[in-house]
């Protein structure tokens, strides 16, 4: 019989919880004991996974922002052969994710606990938005070349701003209860990227991608 201490879900149930609690109350506010409470755990079987809470909460950082690469790596709007609908696309896979849950971000709320204390969650923060900023951009470049190659906007810089208005419409959503927020404010986003197209080239609004199911 497999001991409760090293059955094969223990580390995945540890994962879940830090991840429920995190999102809920932040990495600071959250104690080793609170984790193990959730996941149904011992403090021992949780040592017996990871070293400290910070190798927990490293651990779940990094499975967030793996399982947000394979969510956007699995959307239908990839197989748009049109690159301005591929970026229109990307934006209303994120407006679809955004509903799936209550608004939260680990990276960005690790980022903004502990982006002045620990160096190596930092980084993994910064190094999570850049890949996903550039993958974007990427987009961006694409359809810029095609559709509006005189335009003066910066690629970089809007794919950046993406996720500027992705996390803080998540801080807002938070403070006023108001999940919804998230896709209203990602929406404005969507309308300002069709508008550097329709002011410097032929782009037209593409269609709704949604996430796949799963």
């Amino acid at each position: 019989m497999v001991s409760r201490k090293t059955r094969p879900d223990t580390r995945e149930a540890l994962l879940d919880a830090a991840r429920t609690l995190f999102l809920r109350q932040g990495y600071t506010a959250t104690g080793v004991d609170d984790i193990c409470a959730a996941a149904g755990i011992t403090k021992g079987a949780l040592f017996h996974h990871f070293d400290s809470k910070h190798a927990l909460g490293r651990a779940a950082l990094e499975r967030w922002v793996e399982n947000g690469r394979r969510a956007f790596g699995s959307g239908s709007y990839l197989q748009e052969p049109d690159p301005l609908k591929r970026a229109l696309g990307f934006v209303d896979f994120a407006i679809e994710l955004s509903r799936r849950g209550p608004p939260g971000c680990i990276v960005g709320i690790f980022a903004q606990e502990l982006a002045s204390t620990d160096e190596k969650l930092r980084a993994i923060c910064a190094q999570a938005f850049t890949g996903m900023s550039e993958v974007f951009e990427r987009m961006l470049l694409e359809a810029k070349a095609r559709h509006a190659p005189d335009s003066t906007f910066d690629p970089k810089s809007i794919a950046q701003h993406l996720f500027v208005v992705f996390q803080g419409a998540m801080v807002l959503a938070r403070a006023y209860q108001r999940p919804e927020i998230v896709a209203e404010h990602l929406r404005h986003f969507r309308a300002y990227l069709e508008a550097q197209f329709h002011a410097g080239g032929t782009g037209r609004p593409g269609r709704r991608s949604r996430p796949a199911a799963g």
